[in-house]
């Protein structure tokens, strides 16, 4: 099995995430593993904001060469137990640099370094995808894009758009345009969270990533079944959407399990390429079977 939209903010195992936290002597006001347990939990959150906040708090705690390194191989290592033999596994690299204080390359091999130990003793294969992030600055967003092209071919197989829409930029919209255009051009893959909630400006987010970024894939995207035009565009330019069905239960991005017939039929009748991923597994206390699991009862 494969999963290609998976974050290291939920793929390491919370063990191993509360183990680099004690090793570090980060302060979370969180006095025990089963109080950390219960904070990181994605179960029932209800909306995206509350989601990322989880994710971002698991952010800092990864912020370190050491701590990059003993995620990433947990994450690969977790996925490879759980029946995954490929993984991208995806992170937005400025964000877990302590506000500059850490050398991003040092991130990046220490990370590539851990998929590497994973892949030599388990046989699990894949590659990194590094994140731009609506909230974060320009400079940070270009240094992880000029980061990708440099290890492009050496761990780092993609870029990624993600975080709230709502918080964009016109200047920001715009050099990630200019982004994607060169990354296609050199050979690195593109995807883009798109279409994930319903929010006042869907449309014009679907819109924006299909028309100005022309993605090899999309995250999530499942909103754009309500925008007959936009589904023209995605037949057209054939993105294959990354759907990761308890994720968008957590976030309330659908309200029940049963609800996905109708979005996958909806794929299925428009011609739309699909796959199942699993955005986070351990604070969803889920896996790439369990999703497929859940995807073969409801087309069963």
């Amino acid at each position: 099995m494969r999963d290609i939209h998976q974050h290291l903010s939920g793929g390491a195992s919370l063990r191993c995430t509360w183990s680099v936290i004690q090793d570090s002597g980060l302060k979370t006001g969180i006095k025990s593993y089963r109080e950390f347990v219960t904070a990181m939990s994605l179960l029932n959150k209800g909306s995206l904001e509350q989601y990322i906040s989880v994710l971002h708090r698991i952010d800092r705690a990864q912020s370190s060469p050491y701590a990059l390194k003993a995620c990433t191989y947990d994450a690969f290592v977790s996925s490879y137990i759980a029946g995954c033999d490929y993984l991208e596994l995806r992170m937005n690299i400025t964000k877990r640099s302590a506000d500059g204080a850490i050398d991003l390359d040092a991130l990046i091999v220490s990370a590539r370094s851990g998929f590497e130990l994973a892949r030599s003793q388990f046989g699990i294969d894949g590659g990194l995808i590094l994140c731009l992030g609506w909230d974060c600055s320009d400079d940070a967003n270009e240094a992880s894009y000029r980061k990708a092209l440099h290890y492009r071919g050496k761990g780092v197989i993609g870029i990624d758009v993600a975080g709230s829409y709502s918080l964009s930029t016109a200047t920001q919209r715009a050099a990630f345009a200019g982004y994607y255009r060169a990354a296609k051009a050199v050979g690195l893959m593109t995807t883009c969270h798109a279409g994930e909630v319903d929010h006042p400006g869907l449309e014009e987010e679907l819109d924006w990533a299909l028309n100005q970024l022309e993605p090899d894939r999309i995250g999530h995207g499942i909103k754009i079944l309500q925008f007959p035009e936009l589904i023209k565009k995605a037949q057209s330019l054939k993105p294959t959407f990354e759907i990761c069905i308890s994720s968008n239960l957590a976030t309330g991005a659908v309200k029940k399990l049963e609800d996905f017939k109708a979005i996958f039929r909806g794929f299925e009748e428009h011609g739309l390429k699909y796959v199942i991923c699993t955005d986070a597994t351990h604070p969803l206390e889920t896996d790439i079977r369990r999703e497929n699991e859940l995807y073969n009862s409801l087309k069963g």
